[in-house]
């Protein structure tokens, strides 16, 4: 089976830079145009990219922790619990 190259994930200053801006111009500008933070987009990509990956089946847990950048498997376990949490949360009280 064929490894996953990580996905590369720029530093704001290098994504800013080429446009002129400063990272904090840079998040207001995409907060605007965007209705989200820099941070929730990145983290929805890489759930999107996650789930897709898991629902795969073809790669462990590890593999996957690995192309999307993590630095351990436990970190991506967490990142998992953490995202899915609220949607748990918010089905308890709709009870």
């Amino acid at each position: 089976m064929a490894a996953l190259e990580a996905l590369p994930y720029p530093g704001l200053e290098s994504v800013a830079h080429p446009f002129g801006l400063t990272t904090d111009t840079f998040r207001k500008r995409f907060r605007a145009l965007s209705g989200t933070s820099v941070t929730a987009f990145r983290q929805r990509h890489l759930m999107t990219k996650a789930k897709a990956l898991l629902a795969q089946g073809r790669l462990r847990h590890r593999e996957i922790a690995e192309a999307l950048g993590f630095y351990d498997p436990a970190h991506f376990s967490r990142f998992l619990k953490n995202l899915s949490e609220p949607a748990q949360k918010s089905g308890q009280g709709a009870r």
